[in-house]
C-alpha cells in the first residue's frame, strides 16, 4: 500500500499522536471502520436539550440540565449495562475540556469501547458547545445584573 507523501509521516505520528493518525488513516481510507453511529439518539435528545437550556435561569441550572441529558443519552447508548446517573457527568466549563465524567463509567469497558468506535465523544462535544453558548450567554446576563444592582 503507497502512503500520499503529503498526508502521513513519521513525524506527524509522534507530532498528533496515535489517535490524530487512527483518524487521519480513516479519513484517507487505509483503514476500514467498524464504528457505530448513535446521531439517530442525538436527533432525539438534542431539542430536549434546547428546550431544558432555554429555560435555565443560570449557570448552575444549564450545568444539571446537561448532566440530565447526557446521563438519559449514555443510558440509552449502554441500555442498561451499567448505570448512569447524572452526577456521572459533569459539565466544566471553564476547563479545557468542558465536560467529565466519574470514574464509575470512565472505567467501564463498553464505555471505553464505545468512545474509540463510536460517535459519541462527537456527540456529548456538539452537546456540550450548545450548553457552553447558553451558559456564557446566563454568565454575561449575571453579571449585568450585578452591576445593575451595586449601581
Amino acid at each position: 500500500m503507497h502512503l500520499k507523501s503529503s498526508s502521513i509521516t513519521y513525524t506527524s505520528v509522534f507530532k498528533f499522536g496515535i489517535d490524530a493518525m487512527k483518524l487521519l488513516f480513516l479519513r484517507e481510507g487505509f483503514i476500514m471502520s467498524s464504528q457505530s453511529s448513535f446521531s439517530a439518539l442525538e436527533n432525539e435528545l438534542l431539542p430536549e436539550l434546547r428546550k431544558k437550556l432555554n429555560s435555565s435561569e443560570g449557570p448552575i441550572d444549564v450545568s444539571n440540565n446537561f448532566s440530565y441529558i447526557v446521563s438519559a443519552f449514555l443510558e440509552n447508548v449502554f441500555n442498561g449495562k451499567f448505570n448512569v446517573k447524572p452526577e456521572d457527568v459533569l459539565f466544566t466549563p471553564k476547563n479545557e475540556y468542558p465536560f467529565s465524567f466519574s470514574k464509575n463509567i470512565a472505567q467501564e469497558k463498553e464505555f471505553q469501547e464505545a468512545l474509540d468506535n463510536s460517535d459519541l465523544m462527537h456527540i456529548i462535544t456538539r452537546f456540550s458547545d450548545v450548553a457552553y453558548k447558553r451558559y456564557l450567554h446566563l454568565e454575561k446576563h449575571l453579571e449585568k445584573n450585578k452591576q445593575k444592582i451595586r449601581g
